[in-house]
């Protein structure tokens, strides 16, 4: 969580992927233990904080993810009518965007947290949009929209966040009712995280950064799937 790493190469687990970037295995409290000659460093933020402009560098490579939406709430009606969930959208994505810095200088990084899941068992039980990430006042990436709860037989799916370039990241996914299938709507996915699944049963979050949950099944009146957070990946070159 916002730690600074050397150059040597690895790979950083995200639950069912992997993030592919350069680590060093020497991580702690924040610090550079290991500095092997010149060649891009970099500093990843999984929860709010401070960047600190190294000596000498102008420019650095930003990725950012806003926090996913969550997923819309299942319901049934009294006469037994399925409503599943619509799922959230996937938080707006900045991937690898230069941005100008001054060294020395301590940029405020945000990390915006996923939406919660709406409400199961409930009319309308509307998934909650996750929130912006941003770096310093350079760069801003929205949250994804919250999916709507199962009040119509084909529930919306969530908006993306902004910037929504399509394959960075996605809308939620519209609920299905039909005469053959009920199914709530996935979660949007994002280049770093997954949307959770849409289900007749139950509900999943999101996984990764900034993908949406899931929506809510009807079968079960679930509440919708969590989203996830967003991050910030600053790259730079020494």
């Amino acid at each position: 969580d916002g730690k600074h790493a050397g150059n040597a190469s690895g790979n950083v687990p995200v639950n069912n992927g992997t993030l592919n970037i350069n680590l060093n295995a020497d991580l702690l409290d924040g610090k550079h233990l290991s500095e092997i000659g010149g060649g891009m460093k970099y500093q990843i933020f999984t929860s709010s904080g401070t960047f600190t402009v190294p000596t000498g560098v102008t420019s650095v490579l930003v990725t950012l993810i806003g926090g996913g939406g969550g997923g819309g709430g299942g319901y049934r009606t009294d006469g037994g009518n399925y409503r599943p969930g619509g799922g959230g959208g996937g938080g707006g994505v900045y991937y690898r965007q230069p941005v100008t810095v001054t060294p020395g200088a301590n940029i405020m990084v945000t990390i915006g947290t996923g939406g919660a899941g709406g409400p199961g068992n409930v009319e309308s039980g509307n998934g909650y949009a996750g929130n912006s990430s941003s770096f310093g006042t350079s760069l801003t990436a929205t949250g994804g929209g919250g999916g709507i709860g199962g009040n119509v037989a084909d529930s919306p799916g969530g908006s993306a966040g902004s910037p929504a370039t399509s394959h960075l990241t996605q809308a939620g996914g519209q609920a299905k009712n039909s005469n053959s299938f009920v199914i709530s709507g996935h979660g949007g996915s994002t280049v770093l995280g997954t949307g959770g699944y849409g289900s007749y049963y139950g509900s999943s979050n999101g996984i990764g950064f900034g993908a949406g949950g899931g929506g809510g099944g009807a079968v079960d009146k679930s509440n919708g799937g969590n989203g996830a957070p967003g991050v910030c990946i600053v790259e730079w070159e020494e």
